[in-house]
């Protein structure tokens, strides 16, 4: 990965991302929305110990997904998080954020089981467990507003939903858990 800059995007033939070592010079290092193809993009992407993640999200595949790499290069990503977790109606707008040694994901969902923004968190990059439902108990909080609505302040970890019917709030979880401590 190396002291790289990192961007990513939309594209209607996959989303992709590119590396640049000075700011200028720029090279893709994914194949287009990571072979899946069709309309997708790129959410978030998030350092996490010696890799970078990306979450991504296409409508034809159905789920979030997140992918990881530790060169960066375009050789060596692998999917780590398929389908939404087995759940198609998790996806959309997402985002990852690394916390208190554990990789945040907080992503919406729409379906009979779950509704709202959920949040799952990882301390290896590879096993996940739900830490946040249900909109933090107002499931019209759909989801967050992409990746710059998820941050951490003092050690908590800091989520702006996008809510239609009420106007976007902010929820601020605790730290050492990331258990809904929900204040707004």
């Amino acid at each position: 990965m190396g002291a790289n800059l990192y961007a990513s995007t939309y594209n209607e033939n996959g989303g992709e991302i590119w590396r640049s070592a000075n700011g200028s010079s720029w090279g893709q290092v994914s194949s287009d929305g990571f072979g899946v193809g069709g309309r997708s993009y790129i959410t978030s992407l998030e350092v996490y110990g010696s890799s970078l993640y990306a979450a991504t999200f296409n409508s034809a595949s159905g789920g979030a997904t997140i992918w990881r790499c530790l060169v960066c290069d375009g050789s060596d990503w692998v999917q780590v998080v398929s389908g939404g977790f087995g759940d198609s109606s998790i996806g959309g707008m997402s985002g990852l954020r690394a916390a208190n040694n554990s990789l945040i994901f907080v992503v919406g969902a729409s379906s009979a089981a779950r509704i709202g923004t959920t949040v799952w968190r990882s301390s290896d990059g590879l096993t996940w467990d739900q830490v946040g439902f249900d909109g933090f108990g107002d499931h019209r909080n759909l989801a967050p507003y992409w990746g710059n609505s998820v941050t951490t302040y003092q050690g908590n970890l800091v989520v702006g939903t996008w809510n239609g019917d009420n106007g976007g709030e902010v929820w601020q979880l605790l730290s050492k858990l990331y258990l809904p401590l929900i204040t707004r």
